[in-house]
């Protein structure tokens, strides 16, 4: 009998099977009900489970592809939904492989008492399914786990002794820095320096959370400290060390103008230029390798507003200035580069960090992209039904792309207007908010409903909220100009008028308005 499989242990059986190039079926069984992982050359393809939380039907309905759970319950399997022509060949393929990476994601801290593999090749299906790997789903599920229990077991290993980062650690720490974000730690880790970072970093949540996934991925370890030799200090040393003056405001060095401010404002402003020549695209703008179009392209003109010129103007030297321009163009590199689809395949190839699995999915990202580019078109020729067509194929092939999401709500604003469709175009909005609440095309959206409903305050905070981000935003501009002409008749666009208030009576009587 196979040893149990604890807590957290997934991940080496599945990378050892990798390394292995096992074909066949391993089989688990856990405390919540069984599950069969397919292997084919030691890559995972296929999922099959009766814990009701990992079956396809439940993943429907977590990833909101089909909001309603009975309906989902009919939908066994993505070569069902193929067969039964609902989606195209091609869609249930990614569909299946999104499933995987989920429910490895759930299944990454189950222990499994029980377990065995079997070498029978995997059977053929209907799908041309695409392999997963365990790095980014191992780094997922510790994401979503709860700090606190993170950080009691990250204490007590660092208790225990020294950490040591041992060899193969590179494509760990890739993927960390994908889920975390390009932390602290994991510039220490990266000069061989993690017990100073240990230390140094500890109570930083995302400290904790990236020691915990290298320590289950094997490749953290904790050996025990030597006892340290007892050296008093000489009293002169303590002595001289009390007296020494606390720095104060008057002894800091200031900058040549003489202002303290503008010297720490240009000191951030040389720090940040330095630190982007030496990170990736990714890291620069802040984003996950499978990042998706509109999180590019939001991430952008967030840095881009960090670093407006209007905020250094005057305050920090020429030299600044210049470097501040040399930031400006680097962000715009960034964005334009994981913007298009060869460009970003390539540049993932020169810095190591593709992986069939990750040029899968960016393939999806960048062909629902087409789609939606297709019905863009169509809604801009006022075929609001084909364009819908191609938004929610759009979003089939990609649906954690909150932009589709938007597009969709456009569309059926562009038919005629109805209770529902107006409850439709509000949920639709609201999924989109909950995965970017800065979403601009979001926002204009959402500006637009309620000009129609002639709720000119909260459409004008909407609008705002874009200019903030984007101030050249066209789009924001017009509706802007729209909503001060303030419009006077009662019905615009098909949405009715809302009940006039007392409050917005007696703001009308002090604009002068009938």
């Amino acid at each position: 009998m196979e040893k149990a499989i604890p807590a957290w242990g997934l991940y080496r059986l599945l990378k050892a099977l990798e390394r292995k190039r096992f074909s066949g079926q391993l089989e688990l069984r856990a405390a919540v009900g069984r599950a069969s992982l397919g292997f084919d050359d030691g890559r995972i393809f296929r999922v099959e489970t009766d814990v009701p939380e990992w079956a396809f039907p439940a993943y429907l309905v977590r990833a909101r592809i089909v909001p309603d759970a009975l309906k989902a319950e009919r939908m066994t399997s993505a070569g069902m939904l193929v067969e039964s022509g609902v989606i195209r060949r091609e869609d249930g393929a990614r569909l299946q492989a999104s499933y995987l990476r989920s429910v490895l994601t759930l299944m990454m801290s189950e222990p499994f008492p029980v377990w065995g593999i079997d070498r029978t090749p995997m059977p053929a299906g209907t799908l041309p399914d695409m392999p997963v790997e365990p790095e980014p789903e191992l780094m997922r599920a510790v994401g979503r786990r709860d700090i606190a229990e993170v950080r009691a077991v990250v204490d007590r290993l660092v208790e225990s002794g020294s950490p040591v980062l041992g060899e193969g650690a590179e494509p760990c720490l890739r993927y960390a820095r994908a889920q975390f974000g390009d932390l602290q730690i994991l510039r220490y880790l990266r000069d061989d320096n993690v017990e100073d970072a240990a230390d140094a970093l500890l109570a930083e949540e995302g400290t904790a959370r990236v020691l915990f996934s290298l320590h289950v991925a094997g490749h953290l370890s904790f050996q025990p400290r030597p006892a340290p030799a007892h050296r008093p200090e000489p009293a002169v040393s303590v002595l001289v060390e009390a007296q020494a003056p606390a720095p104060t405001l008057d002894s800091a060095p200031a900058s040549a103008s003489g202002d303290l401010v503008q010297s720490d404002v240009e000191a951030r402003l040389v720090e940040a230029a330095a630190r982007m020549a030496d990170q990736n695209n990714y890291e620069i703008l802040e984003v996950s390798i499978d990042a998706r179009l509109s999180a590019i392209r939001m991430a952008w003109l967030r840095m881009r507003r960090q670093w407006v010129r209007t905020r250094f103007e005057g305050v920090v030297s020429a030299h600044a200035m210049t470097l501040l321009d040399g930031i400006h163009k680097r962000l715009e590199a960034a964005r334009e580069r994981l913007s298009e689809r060869n460009a970003r395949l390539q540049y993932n190839r020169a810095i190591d960090i593709a992986t069939p699995g990750l040029e899968a999915r960016l393939v999806e990202v960048f062909e629902a992209q087409a789609l939606h580019q297709s019905g863009r078109e169509a809604l801009a020729n006022r075929d609001a039904k084909a364009a819908m067509a191609s938004f929610e194929a759009a979003w089939r092939q990609d649906p954690l792309e909150p932009l589709y999401l938007v597009a969709m709500a456009e569309a059926l604003m562009a038919m005629p207007p109805s209770d529902e469709t107006r409850a439709r175009v509000r949920e639709l909005l609201g999924q989109a908010f909950a995965v970017d609440a800065d979403l601009i095309e979001a926002h204009l959206a959402m500006a637009e409903v309620l000009r129609r409903e002639q709720d000119w305050d909260g459409s004008m905070d909407h609008v705002r909220r874009v200019l903030l981000l984007e101030p050249e935003n066209s789009d924001a501009s017009r509706l802007r100009d729209r909503l001060r002409k303030r419009p006077a008749d009662a019905v615009v666009g098909g949405f009715q008028r809302k009940p006039g208030t007392l409050l917005g009576k007696v703001r009308s009587l002090l604009r002068g308005e009938s």
